[in-house]
């Protein structure tokens, strides 16, 4: 298998067909007029700017040595700046439809699990692209395609949710609604770099594929949970406006 073929297959492709599935489950209840935009804005301008600062970032700490340098990476830069990113363009989205007069009718959750699936498909495949499948352990994968997509998903459709709460009452960004989006996205992806980090440390004491399976299904659940949600709250909202 091509170096190409294995970061599409193990990078890029579970995060594609997650996507597909959550922008079908959005059209059951309304078309998502934003769904391809906001997979787009997270594969091509979030990734970009994510892995373009995460490059930055290793040459800015690579003095403090290779296991301090990583330690960072993973606790801080990756929850820290990856969902501040993803959430900027969220919010660039939302900041479009309002403009458009449409803001308050869109599922912003859903889109924002559709940013974080095409971030994560992006920098699936650029991660995968640069390494051979010799030097990925199946647990490794296993933890990329079936979990770490769903919890890029997952966080920042938490933010997308308080977005949407926010949207419809005068205000395009209230202040409470976007930083708790925000500090709520960060928390979900520190908790799942921790606990993929002691998937990884336990990997020789056996720890194998169901263990992962279910944990993806219960990450992509929770976000479906998100997903109807947001719809819940346009409910209420149509209710409260078109009455």
């Amino acid at each position: 298998m091509t170096n190409a073929l294995f970061a599409f297959a193990f990078g890029f492709l579970p995060a594609a067909v997650a996507a597909g599935t959550l922008a079908g489950i959005g059209w059951w209840f309304r078309p998502p007029r934003y769904g391809i935009h906001a997979f787009l804005a997270g594969a091509i301008g979030a990734s970009f700017v994510a892995l373009a600062g995460l490059m930055v970032f290793r040459q800015a700490t690579a003095f403090l040595g290779e296991t301090i340098q990583f330690t960072l990476i993973w606790l801080v830069y990756g929850p820290v700046a990856e969902e501040t990113v993803k959430v900027v363009f969220l919010a660039g989205l939302v900041g479009w439809a309002v403009h458009r007069g449409e803001a308050w009718k869109e599922n912003w959750a859903l889109y924002g699990a559709l940013v974080g699936l095409g971030l994560a498909g992006a920098e699936g495949f650029v991660l995968l692209f640069e390494e051979t499948e010799q030097e990925w352990t199946m647990t490794q994968l296993l933890t990329r395609w079936l979990s770490t997509a769903q919890m890029h998903a997952l966080a920042t459709a938490v933010a997308g949710l308080m977005l949407g709460l926010g949207q419809g009452y005068g205000r395009v960004f209230p202040v409470f609604h976007l930083g708790g989006g925000l500090a709520a996205a960060i928390m979900v992806h520190g908790l799942w770099n921790c606990v993929a980090g002691g998937l990884y440390a336990t990997e020789s004491a056996g720890f194998t594929g169901p263990g992962l399976w279910l944990m993806g299904v219960m990450l992509f659940g929770s976000t479906v949970g998100l997903v109807v949600a947001g719809e819940v709250v346009i409910k209420k909202k149509e209710r409260y406006f078109l009455t």
